[in-house]
């Protein structure tokens, strides 16, 4: 009752006063000592008072000395997106989309698992090292019984495996649409067609060699039809390295125009073997999304959605910090988009969570945009999904091209998942090309 009243750090306060107490009175007790008023003042106000302090003093220090070792990065963060040349600089389309996710593979059937703010259950067998289930979205149909091993001495790790596995459900379905408008439009298929895979980074240098290889057995029966993949590896983790990635692919001066289009896929899974489980996030999951994205947008025959240049600011604290007040960095970011003349329909975070994440998403927007529904409006997909890694934002900027298609208007991806950085991604919907009229030749 007292700590929910006034919270921990009172709490704290007050057990060091009354244990210094209870220590000096004891102590005068087996003595017999009969204590004068200042021996009262020195023993039950300035000692238990200078340990507070002292310990205060010692959190400030250390809490100084992280900020002093990471000036380089909060540098390097203030301005993520690569100052080029405007002529260098390539707009990007997403066309197309697969999602494979806990809460479906339809965009509109995971919005609206999101609204209904869907936990992942606890699952049945993974426990943390108190004997307490994980809270873990899963595919409880999936299995590795029959995965084929490319060559690898050691079998794969089963979090491995079933990365594979959903990445081929999610990739396959996106290359076989892209085939069959290929082939409708009668045009020649580009080959190679560059397929960025995006590989957590704790995997090994010897797994993503094994992954690699895998994928490329996966994607060889395409060829037949005339489709070639040229698989490519990259280690990200989180939001900031995959818009990252995206920002250098939009800055890329000697992009092929044959190499227009190009698919950047993620897969993660968090079920891993017994021995690391303590390595798992509080609340974990798995998926995987494929995006087809065009860049210079060319014409499109079918509704596509335009990615904008993301902004990104770097916070002065960071938001695990308890006590501390919410830095405006996430609000300042959104001031932009509140003036704006086209609206915002929603905003689509990475928020997990963690109390700090969500207080400050929702103040931010509350500030910036109250016209949008914190409920139906604003959607966190690690909230029913937990920690997907780089799955979590290819597939939040999947909801949002949806969304935008689906709505006509614009939608936000707000990230707030790293403690030291925060950044926005408009996502807009590509108008089609005017049909220009038949001329009356009579």
């Amino acid at each position: 009752m007292f700590k929910r009243i006034l919270g921990y750090k009172a709490l704290w306060v007050v057990l060091v006063f009354a244990g210094s107490g209870g220590v000096t009175l004891w102590s005068w007790r087996d003595h017999y000592r009969l204590p004068t008023v200042q021996d009262i003042v020195t023993h039950f106000l300035v000692i238990p008072a200078a340990l507070c302090l002292g310990y205060w003093g010692v959190h400030q220090g250390v809490e100084w000395l992280k900020r002093r070792r990471q000036p380089e990065l909060a540098e390097d963060l203030a301005d993520v997106e690569p100052m080029l040349a405007a002529e260098h600089v390539m707009p990007i389309q997403i066309r197309d989309w697969s999602l494979y996710l806990p809460l479906g593979d339809a965009p509109a059937g995971v919005i609206k698992a999101l609204k209904a703010r869907d936990r992942p259950a606890p699952h049945p067998t993974l426990k943390d090292s108190s004997g307490f289930p994980r809270r873990i979205a899963w595919f409880d149909v999936l299995s590795t019984e029959d995965f084929i091993e490319s060559e690898q001495d050691d079998p794969l790790p089963i979090d491995v495996r079933r990365a594979l596995l959903l990445a081929s459900e999610a990739l396959e379905p996106l290359l076989m649409r892209h085939l069959e408008r290929e082939l409708l439009e009668a045009s020649e298929p580009q080959s190679p067609l560059p397929v960025h895979v995006l590989v957590p980074t704790r995997w090994s240098t010897d797994i993503q060699t094994t992954a690699h290889q895998w994928l490329v057995s996966a994607l060889t029966p395409l060829s037949k039809w005339g489709l070639e993949c040229l698989v490519i590896i990259h280690a990200t983790n989180d939001t900031r390295q995959v818009l990252s990635f995206l920002e250098q692919l939009r800055h890329t001066e000697s992009l092929d125009t044959k190499s227009r289009l190009q698919v950047v896929l993620a897969s993660d899974s968090f079920i891993q073997d017994e021995e690391l489980l303590e390595a798992l996030p509080e609340v974990s999951g798995e998926g995987a999304c494929a995006l087809l994205l065009a860049f210079g947008l060319p014409a499109a025959t079918e509704p596509a959605a335009i990615v904008h240049p993301f902004r990104s600011e770097q916070r002065a604290q960071s938001a695990d910090l308890p006590g501390q007040v919410r830095a405006a960095t996430l609000k300042q970011l959104l001031e932009e988009y509140s003036s704006d003349l086209s609206p915002i329909n929603a905003v689509i975070a990475d928020a997990d969570q963690r109390a700090s994440r969500q207080t400050e998403l929702l103040a931010a927007l509350h500030a910036t945009l109250p016209e949008l529904d914190p409920i139906g409006e604003c959607l966190s997909l690690p909230i029913c999904c937990g920690d997907m890694g780089a799955v979590t934002t290819l597939a939040s900027l999947a909801l949002a091209a949806s969304n935008s298609v689906e709505t006509q208007q614009e939608t936000l991806l707000v990230s707030v998942q790293d403690p030291f950085w925060r950044a926005v991604c408009r996502v807009q919907p590509s108008p089609l090309p005017v049909p220009i009229p038949l001329q009356d030749l009579a």
